[in-house]
């Protein structure tokens, strides 16, 4: 039996109407009627009740309509893989730098592992701006983004990611005691921080804009384009810096620095994973958004 009249009982059932059924399918209302009667024919049973003014299917309509509806779901699947037999597939992926850094080694590894070799990779770590950028620009399927503003991603498919928790971080040698540090405290040091554009930076800078102060305000200040010489620089305590906690975790746990918060900061930032909504369907695509979900324990939550 051909799949187009499958297809055609699932749009009867979706549309209610022989004529819209035709109109959606590009054929004559005839060839959906002649459609419908070679499947009742066929199954030897009445599928669509066309005593009602919106057509209905039957109960043994319902039936036929649901594994209908896998079978259709079966063959695009076949239709996909066989057209990738042979064929390299690419993979565009781009990422803010934190979790670029953290998260992306192990989901790269994982996917790496159990793809088929054939996948061409393309990663780049950007900021928050160049990100959604690219994205939009159709240079890269998929993204991993650590903002403060909402993002706006239309054709994309985005997923909330757990946020990201940011503290000052400092070498116990400048013996900035507390959890909680007042501002002015640390004011007295030299603030190590990345370049504008970035989110830990903006997140940082709109702290700064509620309390009335700038990065002038501090005894000095360093910009780094590298989240590698921030903490390096840190760590030999050289001044403070506000990073993700995540990022610093092992010199933490060796104690080789020491996080505080600043009373009436902001010190959370949000993360969302974006794909492209046309390669969803993609076997690798899936599987790579799979990779990425297993990485952080998180249960995907689709956003509006």
């Amino acid at each position: 039996m051909e799949s187009q009249y499958l297809k055609t009982l699932l749009t009867i059932i979706e549309t209610g109407s022989f004529s819209r059924t035709a109109e959606t399918l590009n054929i004559t209302q005839s060839a959906v009627s002649h459609r419908v009667k070679y499947l009742e024919e066929h199954y030897c049973c009445q599928l669509i009740d066309r005593t009602t003014q919106t057509l209905e299917p039957t109960d043994s309509g319902k039936i036929l309509a649901k594994k209908a509806a896998q079978i259709l779901a079966i063959e695009k699947e076949i239709t996909q893989e066989l057209k990738q037999v042979g064929k390299k597939t690419q993979l565009a992926i781009c990422a803010t730098a934190t979790y670029g850094i953290i998260y992306l080694p192990n989901v790269m590894n994982r996917f790496l592992h159990n793809s088929p070799q054939t996948v061409d990779l393309n990663f780049i770590l950007l900021t928050p701006e160049e990100a959604t950028r690219g994205l939009m620009e159709n240079r890269y399927d998929i993204g991993v983004i650590e903002h403060i503003n909402p993002l706006d991603l239309p054709g994309f498919q985005c997923y909330e990611l757990p946020p990201d928790d940011m503290a000052f971080v400092c070498s116990p040698s400048l013996d900035i005691a507390g959890d909680e540090v007042p501002l002015e405290r640390i004011q007295r040091e030299r603030l190590i921080t990345r370049k504008e554009g970035c989110s830990c930076r903006d997140l940082l800078d709109n702290n700064f804009a509620r309390s009335s102060i700038t990065t002038t305000d501090f005894r000095s200040t360093v910009i780094y384009d590298d989240l590698h010489f921030i903490i390096h620089t840190v760590v030999s305590g050289s001044g403070v810096a506000f990073v993700s906690k995540s990022l610093v975790r092992e010199y933490l746990e060796r104690g080789e620095l020491k996080a505080f918060k600043v009373k009436g900061f902001s010190h959370t930032r949000k993360r969302t994973a974006a794909v492209r909504r046309k390669k969803l369907e993609e076997k690798h695509v899936a599987f790579f958004m799979e990779c990425l979900f297993a990485e952080t324990n998180t249960v995907p939550r689709i956003l509006a």
